[in-house]
């Protein structure tokens, strides 16, 4: 009995001090809290099979609920797909990194255009690493699963007529403009002939004409003649989704968010699970300022070569309460990569940091050669992970959920969810396995971005 009290104590002590336990739960296990260190259990790493909350639950106007593309929450089917390997993740997602960072020189041999339809987008569909919203096009409104994404402008979809060779198969039935009262074509003022054509990082692809038709966020949020991709020719790696829904920047006409400027603003707000079996969400204009309304904020970056993308500058990060000896960095906040980018000059003070408050377990090889810092926790109960913080300017901080901060593979493959890019020139990029729980706030006219620690 006194032992059982002891644990009970100890647990009451760990859901009072730990940030961000949502997630993480006591499971009779005596724990203890070392200074900035999380105590992790590690079955609460371990995927849940069932979704822990309804896609719909508590949906409002402005606001939206968010899933992982291949988790137990998706309105995707699960039964005719197969969930990516980290294998395939990783690879994905360098992909799109590879090709975001050769995105400069493409923008420079275009002559800096930035308002052609034309324009391939770099980046896009990476595996497992996307997340899903339903959203409605025509009147009536015709629902879609579609991924949405801060790194891609366009927002397009699959449309009758699209035949089996020219389009890939996708859970909900295609877009029908001839069942839509409110659909036409667009105007040739973005593109001579009226098309589109867009290429991802990774070879997808989508090409097809620009039409106009209302868009429904919610049933109380719609907007007339949204401007779209109806595409009859897609390939590539969407899954089952019906197509993309971009979110990047302002700076070109066709964005969601220039298109809908003068209903929520340029604002919005996201914030993505802490698990693939539980839902997040995303919100415009008023709700978004409501939900996501925080302390914690930093300036809005916008840089040409990069146009829909958005920067930040980090003055530094902590590792267990000890800040690393590194100089601020502008980073891209991206939705749609994956693990998080850091220039070698970071990432390596913050490798070394991290090893050094995992010394007492035994190490593992890397789970690839971009993750590389792994541990064997094979017989352990629970572990103690370094509290992590992200440093925007004076006292502000973002300090990350431990399941942003390791990447579970098996119990004898827990890793550093972090990665060095190969040249301190390449493009540091928060990712959105870093970006879970978080409640981030994008206000793109006042010119600042928000952020809150409080979950989803």
């Amino acid at each position: 009995m006194a032992r059982a009290k002891v644990v009970a104590f100890c647990c009451w002590v760990l859901i009072l001090t730990l940030h961000h336990v949502d997630e993480f739960c006591c499971r009779g296990a005596e724990v203890a809290l070392r200074g900035h260190h999380h105590v992790v259990q590690m079955a609460s790493l371990v995927p849940a099979s069932t979704c822990s909350g309804s896609y719909t639950d508590g949906a409002r106007p402005g606001k939206m609920r968010v899933s992982h593309r291949y988790g137990p929450c998706s309105p995707l089917s699960r039964e005719d797909q197969i969930s990516p390997s980290s294998a395939e993740i990783l690879r994905q997602d360098e992909l799109r990194v590879k090709n975001l960072n050769a995105q400069r020189a493409a923008f420079r041999r275009l002559g800096g255009q930035v308002r052609g339809s034309r324009l391939p987008t770099y980046g896009g569909p990476i595996g497992a690493g996307n997340f899903v919203i339903n959203v409605g096009f025509g009147t009536p409104a015709q629902y879609f699963t579609m991924i949405f994404d801060t790194g891609s402008k366009q927002t397009w979809i699959q449309c009758i007529p699209c035949s089996n060779t020219s389009c890939y198969t996708q859970q909900d039935p295609l877009f029908d403009p001839s069942a839509s009262a409110t659909y036409s074509n667009a105007s040739c003022e973005f593109s001579p002939s009226c098309d589109y054509h867009i290429e991802y990082g990774d070879k997808s692809s989508s090409s097809g004409q620009l039409v106009r038709d209302t868009f429904t966020l919610t049933p109380t949020d719609t907007y007339s003649n949204f401007i779209f991709g109806c595409g009859y020719n897609n390939q590539g790696n969407f899954g089952k989704a019906a197509g993309m829904l971009g979110f990047g920047s302002d700076v070109d006409p066709l964005s969601f968010i220039s298109q809908t400027a003068g209903s929520v603003g340029m604002v919005f707000c996201y914030c993505l699970p802490a698990a693939d079996s539980s839902v997040g969400h995303i919100s415009f204009g008023a709700e978004a300022l409501t939900t996501c309304s925080s302390d914690i904020y930093t300036s809005l970056i916008q840089y040409r070569y990069y146009p829909s993308f958005y920067f930040i500058r980090l003055n530094g990060i902590t590792v267990a309460g000890e800040p690393l000896e590194i100089p601020p960095f502008l980073t891209i906040l991206d939705s749609g990569t994956v693990i998080t980018r850091l220039p070698p000059s970071v990432y390596n003070p913050l490798k070394s940091a991290f090893m050094k408050s995992m010394s007492q377990y035994p190490p593992a090889p890397p789970l690839t050669p971009l993750m590389d810092t792994c541990y064997n926790l094979t017989g352990y109960g629970n572990f103690t992970a370094p509290e992590m913080a992200l440093q925007l300017g004076g006292s502000s901080e973002i300090r990350l959920h431990p399941a942003a901060v390791i990447w579970r593979e098996s119990d004898s493959q827990v890793c550093l969810a972090f990665a060095g890019n190969k040249e301190d020139t390449d493009k540091a990029i928060i990712g959105n396995h870093q970006q879970k729980t978080l409640n981030i706030l994008y206000e793109i006219r006042a010119g600042e971005i928000s952020f809150s620690s409080q979950g989803c």
